[in-house]
């Protein structure tokens, strides 16, 4: 589970790169009811999804060329130690290190998935985690099929943890801390998947008919992930892939 407390290797932010922020903030505003706040001026149209005046995710024009729109997740570390551990695991560094008083990010790429990392400055994350329509975890793979109820594993920082379960491997992600179990990795068939953020809903089957409504698509009708939740994955009008969660108590 997330806190606020953003121990090294948990997620500490989220943002969506769209097409059309506009378009964007429309849809998030009637799914979540969320608000949209500018960064300011000079900030390249970046701005925060606010609820009840809390962070609660980020949103900004595309800025990589052939780039697509999607969520991304940023993972608590100081930037150049991982970078360093990059090199050393032969994965791609992109954008090392880059960034100002706020903090400082990093983009890292193994041929199978991608990876952003944010070194608190200023703003060290979001302001809520696990509330209601607020960033609850993430998944590497969106999940097409429940996951296993129990996992088995020893604990250890940014490390994930095998489940035992036929088919496919399911690894839950976790910190061995304050933030244990904080998503999922799944195999992937094929391309670079990015890690996709699931944001809390009181009723993941009200939501998810509210998405539709409101132009999404749903890739996964709401399913009860035993010991999780109930979760949908659905894409935003603009192509965008978020997953809703009602977690279980």
């Amino acid at each position: 589970m997330l806190s606020t407390s953003f121990v090294a290797g948990s997620p500490n932010w989220v943002d969506l790169g769209t097409s059309d922020t506009e378009a964007a903030i429309a849809f998030y505003s009637g799914l979540f009811d969320w608000q949209s706040v500018s960064a300011g001026p000079g900030m390249g149209g970046y701005g925060f999804f606010t609820l009840d005046g809390e962070r609660v995710a980020a949103y900004g024009p595309l800025d990589e060329p052939g780039a697509g729109p999607a969520w991304t997740v940023y993972f608590a570390t100081p930037t150049p130690t991982t970078a360093k551990a990059v090199e050393q695991a032969a994965a791609r560094s992109g954008c090392p290190g880059r960034g100002a008083d706020e903090g400082r990010f990093a983009q890292f790429t193994d041929p199978r998935r991608s990876l952003r990392v944010w070194q608190p400055g200023d703003t060290v994350g979001l302001d809520t985690v696990n509330a209601r329509t607020a960033c609850a975890g993430s998944s590497c793979t969106p999940p097409t099929r429940p996951p296993p109820a129990t996992s088995t594993g020893q604990s250890s920082t940014g490390s994930p943890r095998g489940a035992d379960r036929p088919g496919p491997t399911y690894s839950v992600a976790h910190t061995g801390g304050e933030e244990a179990d904080f998503g999922g990795i799944t195999q992937s068939a094929s391309g670079t998947r990015p890690w996709t953020p699931y944001f809390e809903v009181e009723d993941c089957d009200t939501s998810t008919a509210r998405a539709l409504a409101l132009g999404a698509t749903v890739r996964l009708r709401p399913t009860d992930h035993p010991g999780v939740g109930r979760v949908a994955a659905i894409t935003d009008p603009q192509g965008a892939e978020l997953l809703l969660i009602t977690s279980a108590t």
